[in-house]
């Protein structure tokens, strides 16, 4: 009797680990790639478009990822990606304050230095890039941006509209 009793007792101690080590496993942050969207300018057109560059984040949600994604592209082009003619329209200085992502919105806060200067190719160009960094992830599909933690109807000095989610066009914008 006393050896079915222990026999139960590990029975049950050694399940009671493999759960707790599949929660462990099935909750660790995961490194997931992410594209980031720059602006390469075509003299030729006086245009501007988004091209993207590889980055790897980590993170256990949606929210971490996009962050991380959003991190990078402040960061602004690698070396590389420089020599190919990507740059940015986000001004230097400006600093992600937080990302939520709530039902199929991400909600990407930003510091005051995301509307500072630049006419409305660049305004248009830097809302791209965030709204196509932030929507590569699955299950984000439309982004919402602030401004120091306040929703804003629009941004910027020539008052560029973002009122509302804001998602990709069905064809990818020039500027």
């Amino acid at each position: 009797m006393r050896t079915r009793r222990r026999l139960w007792v590990l029975v049950i101690l050694g399940a009671c680990v493999a759960v707790l080590a599949w929660g462990v496993w099935a909750f660790r942050p995961r490194t997931e790639p992410a594209l980031v969207y720059f602006v390469r300018w075509d003299p030729m057109r006086n245009a501007g478009h988004l091209v993207p560059g590889l980055r790897w984040v980590r993170g256990r949600t949606r929210a971490d990822w996009v962050a991380g994604a959003v991190g990078q592209l402040l960061a602004g082009p690698n070396e590389e990606e420089r020599a190919l003619g990507y740059s940015t329209e986000i001004p230097p200085g400006t600093r992600l304050l937080g990302v939520r992502v709530q039902g199929h919105t991400a909600y990407v806060n930003l510091s005051r230095e995301f509307e500072a200067g630049g006419g409305s190719a660049s305004m248009l160009a830097r809302l791209y890039q965030v709204v196509y960094t932030a929507t590569h992830f699955r299950g984000v599909e439309e982004v919402r941006i602030e401004i120091e933690g306040q929703a804003r109807e629009s941004v910027g000095g020539e008052g560029l509209l973002v009122d509302v989610p804001v998602r990709r066009p069905p064809s990818a914008p020039e500027f």
